[in-house]
């Protein structure tokens, strides 16, 4: 559809989609949860998943940055990564990523920090 204010036309993204990224959400919490299981080494890891290891530690540096924004330095330092990965929401359904993305008022595992506004509709 064809925007009537700017004349140009927009994509609507589900929550589960991470703009500018081939890879969901829900896939790379995915990873993250196993790397930092420590069951495989990273080599293996990024077998599994078919994905490359500078890819992997990409989002894991990312992911390291918005756990910090989140918690604040210190709860950070005092809040293990695996342990915040398992407050964050299973996702199961479009509602739980927009209630996800509504409290944390910052986009997810993006390259810039932008306030997200998501509408499961």
């Amino acid at each position: 559809m064809v925007c009537s204010s700017c004349g140009h036309t927009h994509a609507i993204l589900p929550e589960i989609i991470i703009p500018y990224s081939s890879y969901s959400l829900i896939f790379i919490l995915t990873v993250l949860r196993d790397y930092y299981l420590f069951h495989m080494t990273v080599q293996a890891l990024c077998n599994k998943y078919m994905i490359a290891t500078s890819t992997l530690y990409a989002w894991k540096r990312l992911f390291q940055i918005h756990k910090k924004l989140w918690l604040g330095i210190l709860e950070d330092a005092a809040t293990s990564s695996l342990t915040f990965l398992s407050t964050l929401p299973t996702a199961n359904t479009s509602d739980d990523l927009a209630a996800f993305f509504q409290s944390h008022a910052q986009s997810f595992l993006q390259g810039v920090t932008k306030t997200a506004h998501f509408s499961s509709a």
